[in-house]
């Protein structure tokens, strides 16, 4: 078993090439994603939120020559010199796999990965798409991670993830609540929701964030209470990866690599 997660992860560090397309699956939502990868001078991730083509749409494009770059709808394009690692944090806020897939292929983007899970288990072969597989279970704590992995390639197919909740994360929670007040953190979200263009009315964003932050510790209280009264099924975070139209090693053009618009003004 331990051989499969190997070879599953050299497949994606040593590929000359990466292609795909799918969703991610959760309680908020469905976002639809594909990935463009070329070694080693060429990357895409782009993301839309079903339903918000424009809101929900962020993108992240990478090459030897011109850099790093995002789009999204907040903030436009920025850019980035050659750190990769800094958009790909951002676009992981927006959809998870922006951080599952991208990290298996380049490594140097640093943070854990789909093949450093634990406790590795195997469970009967299943089949995707059409497409055999090995399933892989991993079961830590509160968490569950299991993965679908082609048997022809080792490429993933389908990742369902779990997270539960415990004592100690709820007071991470709860820690990361009172750091709402922090004057610092204010100024910066000034900064980050400016008045209108129009008629200078403040940001309604920045007013909700102000009144959270002005009653951070009230609000942290309050939450210390009601967290635990809450069920366990309600609180649990699960989300469901499919990728399709899997291609490794195949020649990819280089007008692949440019974000559909509106996301390419640089």
């Amino acid at each position: 078993m331990s051989d499969i997660i190997q070879q599953f992860a050299r497949k994606y560090e040593t590929c000359s090439s990466y292609r795909d397309e799918g969703t991610v699956t959760g309680s908020d939502g469905v976002i639809h994603f594909r990935t463009f990868f070329r070694r080693p001078t060429c990357f895409l991730f782009e993301c839309t939120e079903e339903g918000k083509p424009k809101e929900g749409y962020c993108a992240v494009w990478w090459s030897e020559s011109t850099g790093a770059h995002d789009y999204n709808y907040l903030f436009g394009a920025r850019s980035y010199g050659n750190n990769l690692g800094l958009p790909m944090a951002a676009a992981s806020g927006i959809c998870s796999a922006a951080h599952w897939i991208p990290v298996l292929l380049i490594p140097t983007l640093g943070g854990r990965t789909l093949a450093d899970l634990s406790e590795y288990s195997t469970l009967d072969d299943a089949v995707v798409d059409g497409h055999a597989c090995f399933r892989i279970s991993s079961i830590s704590a509160n968490d569950r991670d299991d993965l679908w992995i082609r048997k022809s390639d080792y490429a993933l197919l389908k990742y369902e993830q779990e997270l539960g909740s415990s004592p100690e994360g709820d007071e991470e929670v709860i820690k990361t609540v009172r750091a709402l007040k922090n004057p610092n953190l204010l100024q910066k979200a000034k900064d980050l929701f400016p008045n209108t263009d129009t008629d200078q009315q403040p940001d309604p964003r920045f007013a909700i964030f102000s009144s959270l932050a002005n009653n951070a510790d009230a609000l942290a209280d309050v939450m210390r209470t009601v967290l635990p009264l809450i069920s366990a099924d309600a609180r649990c975070i699960k989300r469901t990866l499919r990728c399709q139209n899997v291609v490794f090693n195949e020649p990819i053009e280089d007008s692949s690599f440019l974000p559909r618009a509106p996301a390419h003004p640089l």
